[in-house]
C-alpha cells in the first residue's frame, strides 16, 4: 500500500498539467511526418510526448524519435526529449536507463534556464532515493533547492515540494529523522507562502513519520487534521483513503482493534464506491489481518480472497494495457513503413512518366510493356494485401477472444499457497477440476480460433447442427464468470426449456461469447449481465442485455464494420481491439441470421440475435 500522498510531479507542473485523452494521442500517432518541414515535425511529436506522459512505451518510442530528428544545435528539444525518455525509464523501474537520459539532459541543460536544471536535479535524486544511495540523494536535493531559492514565488512552491520529494526518499530508506526534518521544512515554507492544501498534506505525511517513530498520540492528530481537511474538500477519495489506512494502523497500533477496523471498513466503503481497486485490495488485506488477530478466520480467508482477486485484476489490466501499446507501437512503425513505400513508389513513377513524355513517339511498345508490368503489379499487391490483412485479422482475434479465458488463471497459484499454508488441503481438489476445465474451455477456443482463419483462406466449414442453447450460455458464464466476479457484475441466464438453434457450433460459441465479454467490459461495478433467449415467429431470438454505459449514436452506424479501428474503453480501463461485433456480424450472417441493437447512453444495451430453428 502506499505509504504517503505523493505531491505533483515537478515534471508535470513544469510542462503542463496534461490529463491523457486517447482519442487525442491515437490522432496525433497517425499523422505521417514524412513531408512535413522541421518546425512542424517537431511540434507533433513533442505534441505526442506531451499527451503520452502516462503511457511509459509511447513516450519512450516518440522520445526516441525526437531525440533522433532535432537537430545538433537544437538544445531545448534534445534536453526535453532526454527528460521524457529518462521519466519513461524510472516509471518502468529501469534506474540506470533513466541516470544515464537525465544525466545527458543535465549536460545539455548547461544552454537553459535554472529552472530547466534544478528540476533534473530533482529527478535525479529522486532516482538515488529509490536505489537507496542517500548521499547522492541528499547532494542532488540540495542543488535543486539553492537553484530554486533564488527564484520567483512560483519557485517558492517548486522548492516546498522538493522539500517534501527529499523527505519521502529519507522515509522509503528509513532515515526517520532525517524525512522528519525535512517534512518540517516543507511544512514551515508551505504555511510561510499560505498554501493550506500544501501544508495540510504534509502535515499527513509528518503524521506518517511520527506513527513509524512510535509517537502515536502525536501521529493521529495530524492524520486526523489532514484527513479532516481532505474529506472536507471531498474530491481525492483516493488521498483519503490513504490517510485513514494510515490512521488504522495508529489505532492498531494503540489496540484500539474496533476503531481501527471501523476506520477501515469506512474506507472500504468509499473504495468501493469510488471504483479504486488499488485501495480496495490494500483494505481487504488489512481487514483479513484484523480478523486473523481476533481469531475469526472464516472472514479473513473471505478478505484475503477479495485482496488477491482486486490485486490480479489491477495487475492484469496491466500486462493487456502493455500489451495494447505494443501493438500500437507496431502499427506506428508498420504505418510510417508503408507511407515511405508509396512515397518512393510515387517519385518513381513521375520519373518514368517524364521520360515516357519526352520518347513517346520511340518508345510505344515499351510504354506497354510497362503498362502491363504495373497492372500485373497492382493485381499482386492487392492480393498481398489482402493476406496481410487477413493476418492482422487473425492475430487481432487470438489477443481479443484469449483475454478473457487466460484471465480465469489469474490468483489460483496464490489461493493454492494460502491453502497450503493454511491447511486447508481438501480445497486443493476443487481449484484443479477449475483448472481442468479452464484448460478444456481453453483448448476449444484456439480450435474456434484456427477455424476462424482456415474461414479467411475461404476454407471454413459451416457445419449447422441441432445445438441446445441452454447448454452453451451456462458454458459461456464458467468461461467469463471470473471476470464478472472481479468487476463484482452478476451474470446470468434464462433460456426457454429445450430451446435448440440450427447452426454451426463453433461460430455460435465465438458469437455469445464475444456479446457477453463485450457486456461485461461497458458494464460498471455492481451492474447486470442477462442472457436470455425464447422463441418468436419462428426463429430463435437471443438477448443479450447489459446495464452499462451504453452506445453513443455517433458509433451505431460503423459498429459491425472492420474499419472503425477506434478502441473504446471499458469502465474499468479494459481496452479493446474493435474487432469482437464485426466477427459476430460476419458469424451471424453466415448462420443464415440477422442481429440489431436496441442502446441508449447511460441506459445499458441490447444485442437481439436471431438464428433459425432446426427443421422438424
Amino acid at each position: 500500500m502506499t505509504t504517503r500522498f505523493t505531491l505533483l510531479l515537478l515534471l508535470t507542473l513544469l510542462l503542463s498539467s496534461c490529463v491523457r485523452a486517447s482519442d487525442k494521442l491515437d490522432s496525433l500517432k497517425g499523422i505521417s511526418l514524412q513531408n512535413m518541414d522541421y518546425e512542424e515535425k517537431i511540434k507533433v511529436l513533442k505534441s505526442i510526448l506531451l499527451h503520452s506522459v502516462n503511457n511509459d512505451d509511447s513516450t519512450i518510442f516518440y522520445g526516441n524519435r525526437l531525440l533522433q530528428e532535432a537537430q545538433e544545435a537544437d538544445h531545448s528539444n534534445k534536453f526535453w526529449a532526454n527528460v521524457y525518455l529518462g521519466q519513461a525509464y524510472k516509471s518502468q523501474g529501469s534506474y540506470e536507463s533513466a541516470l544515464e537520459y537525465l544525466f545527458e539532459a543535465l549536460r545539455i541543460g548547461e544552454h537553459l534556464t535554472k529552472k530547466d536544471v534544478a528540476m533534473v536535479n530533482s529527478l535525479i535524486g529522486t532516482l538515488y532515493g529509490k536505489i537507496g544511495d542517500v548521499e547522492k540523494l541528499a547532494h542532488y536535493f540540495s542543488l535543486c533547492i539553492g537553484q530554486y531559492e533564488t527564484g520567483d514565488h512560483q519557485d517558492s512552491i517548486r522548492q516546498v515540494i522538493a522539500y517534501n520529494n527529499l523527505a519521502e526518499g529519507y522515509y522509503n530508506n528509513d532515515y526517520l529523522d532525517s524525512s522528519l526534518k525535512y517534512y518540517q521544512k516543507a511544512e514551515f515554507f508551505a504555511q510561510e507562502l499560505k498554501r493550506e492544501y500544501l501544508t495540510k498534506v504534509i502535515t499527513g505525511n509528518i503524521g506518517m513519520v511520527n506513527a513509524r517513530l512510535g509517537n502515536l498520540d502525536l501521529a493521529e492528530e495530524q492524520l486526523s487534521n489532514a484527513l479532516e481537511y481532505k474529506s472536507s474538500m471531498g474530491n481525492d477519495a483516493g488521498t483519503i483513503t490513504t490517510y485513514q489506512f494510515h490512521l488504522a494502523d495508529v489505532y492498531f497500533q494503540k489496540n484500539q482493534i474496533k476503531q481501527a477496523r471501523d476506520l477501515v471498513e469506512e474506507a472500504l466503503a468509499l473504495a468501493h464506491q469510488r471504483g479504486l481497486k488499488e485501495q480496495i485490495s490494500d483494505g481487504s488485506l488489512k481487514m483479513s489481518e484484523f480478523y486473523t488477530h481476533v481469531g475469526d478466520f472464516e472472514k479473513a480467508l473471505q478478505f484475503y480472497q477479495q485482496h488477491i482477486v482486486y490485486r490480479d485484476s489491477i495487475r492484469n489490466l496491466a500486462m493487456i494495457q502493455n500489451l495494447a501499446d505494443m501493438r500500437t507501437r507496431y502499427e506506428v512503425g508498420q504505418k510510417q513503413a508503408e507511407v515511405d513505400v508509396l512515397t518512393a513508389e510515387k517519385r518513381i513513377q513521375q520519373l518514368i512518366m517524364v521520360v515516357i513524355g519526352a520518347f513517346a513517339l520511340v518508345l510505344v511498345v515499351l510504354a506497354g510493356i510497362i503498362y502491363k508490368y504495373y497492372q500485373t503489379k497492382s493485381r499482386i499487391n492487392r492480393e498481398l494485401e489482402s493476406l496481410n490483412q487477413t493476418k492482422d485479422k487473425f492475430f487481432s482475434i487470438i489477443s481479443h477472444d484469449l483475454r478473457g479465458p487466460v484471465s480465469s488463471f489469474f490468483g489460483i497459484s496464490r489461493m493454492i499457497k494460502f491453502l497450503v499454508q493454511t491447511k486447508e488441503t481438501d480445497q486443493l481438489m476443487v481449484i484443479a477440476d477449475d483448472i481442468d476445465e479452464s484448460v478444456e474451455r481453453l483448448s476449444n477456443l484456439l480450435d474456434n480460433l484456427l477455424t476462424w482463419a482456415m474461414q479467411q483462406q475461404g476454407h471454413f466449414p459451416n457445419n449447422p447442427e441441432r445445438l441446445g442453447l441452454g447448454e452453451m450460455a451456462e458454458e459461456i458464464v464458467k468461461t467469463l464468470g471470473n471476470m464478472a466476479k472481479a468487476k463484482n457484475v452478476e451474470l446470468s441466464t434464462r433460456v426457454e426449456e429445450n430451446l435448440e438453434v440450427w447452426a454451426d457450433k463453433n461460430m455460435t460459441m465465438t458469437i455469445l461469447r464475444n456479446l457477453v465479454n463485450n457486456a461485461l467490459k461497458f458494464t460498471p461495478e455492481k451492474g447486470q449481465v442477462r442472457i436470455s433467449a425464447k422463441t418468436v415467429n419462428g426463429l430463435a431470438v437471443i438477448r443479450i442485455a447489459d446495464s452499462g454505459v451504453g452506445i453513443p449514436k455517433s458509433k451505431l452506424d460503423t459498429l459491425f464494420k472492420f474499419h472503425d479501428k477506434k478502441s473504446t474503453y471499458g469502465t474499468a480501463g479494459e481496452k479493446g481491439l474493435g474487432l469482437g461485433l464485426q466477427l459476430v456480424h460476419e458469424f451471424v450472417e453466415m448462420n443464415g441470421g440477422s442481429i440489431d441493437v436496441e442502446t441508449a447512453e447511460s441506459m445499458g444495451t441490447t444485442f437481439i440475435v436471431r438464428l433459425p430453428l432446426p427443421i422438424s
